[in-house]
């Protein structure tokens, strides 16, 4: 493992963690993908550090962290604003800044959002588990030991395959995703909507719901008008997904996201489509969220969209068209 030691943890923020693509292949194993909560902000950092896209990065969730650099490098941090600023100087978000020895990044909260993404060229190196560096707090694996980050831990990157350039690369507007505290999320029919009662199904889709402060990597509750079913919602467990949603015993709907079970019992009504997750990602307690149904050629269409942004971006940079 070729490493530079590159900054050191003065302040470990709420729940920093380093994420990845995530860890595909081992969910009929019971592991979960985990990975980051928002892919499109961490590919799109990785992008503009000129990165691989499944290079590790950190995920810093409401409160980030506080680091010290010891060596030139470049950096990017995307996702929701925490307010980011070097040296106390605030920096732009989705762009990249050259940071040098001595220098501190540090975070002052959140204006919009819940989870920014630290990028870093040559990504973050720490051992493979099983595929992947993403951090599962749960199993204690991946990451920096399996853990969250905790204030002297030296971070360390991998091999910059073209020296950092010194240029500033900015995201165009276009490209930057807004995070709505009254977010819409589209969905499609999960596999038992069906049980739902004709009056609950229109009002899943039609009333707000309220973010809970049971709100993070594994899933998100809400909170809001009561959801019946003709029967039980208990189901012979079965698998789900980045986004099923699933109807609890209280009749209340939850999302579940990155490091969710493999498999659940509870009826799963609704799936927030993938180009809606990163949306999903960024909701902070008390927001609010609307679903939208569409069909599985919307979310298609929707997700080839997502992906043409990144492609976009990626070749823009690589091919030194960026404006």
């Amino acid at each position: 493992m070729n490493k530079t030691p590159v900054c050191t943890v003065q302040k470990a923020g709420l729940f920093t963690t380093i994420q990845d693509t995530g860890r595909t292949g081992y969910q009929h194993l019971g592991v979960p993908a985990s990975g980051a909560m928002d892919m499109y902000a961490l590919q799109m950092g990785n992008i503009l550090c000129g990165n691989h896209l499944s290079a590790a990065g950190l995920e810093l969730t409401l409160m980030g962290p506080t680091l010290t650099f010891h060596e030139e490098t470049v950096i990017a941090v995307t996702g929701g604003n925490l307010q980011p600023e070097v040296n106390k100087e605030p920096i732009p978000m989705w762009a990249t800044r050259k940071v040098y020895p001595g220098d501190e990044l540090a975070f002052n909260g959140p204006v919009h959002g819940a989870r920014a993404y630290f990028c870093i060229a040559g990504g973050l190196e720490v051992p493979i588990v099983l595929g992947s560096r993403s951090t599962y707090t749960k199993a204690g694996i991946g990451g920096m030991e399996g853990r969250e980050l905790e204030s002297g831990d030296t971070l360390y990157r991998g091999t910059v395959s073209t020296a950092p350039r010194p240029f500033e690369r900015r995201l165009p507007p276009a490209s930057i995703p807004v995070y709505e505290k009254q977010q819409m999320l589209r969905v499609v029919a999960g596999p038992e909507f069906d049980k739902l009662t004709a009056e609950a199904g229109k009002r899943l889709l039609r009333e707000a719901y309220v973010v809970t402060q049971e709100a993070d990597r594994m899933g998100i509750r809400l909170q809001g008008p009561e959801v019946s079913l003709h029967r039980t919602g208990d189901i012979i467990s079965d698998g789900v997904a980045f986004g099923t949603i699933q109807l609890a015993s209280d009749g209340q709907p939850m999302i579940l996201m990155a490091d969710r079970q493999t498999t659940g019992g509870y009826a799963r009504v609704l799936n927030v489509i993938s180009a809606d997750l990163s949306k999903a990602a960024q909701l902070q307690p008390n927001a609010s969220v609307v679903f939208e149904q569409v069909t599985l050629e919307e979310a298609r269409i929707a997700f080839r969209q997502m992906h043409r942004s990144l492609e976009d971006v990626y070749f823009a940079v690589n091919n030194k068209k960026w404006r």
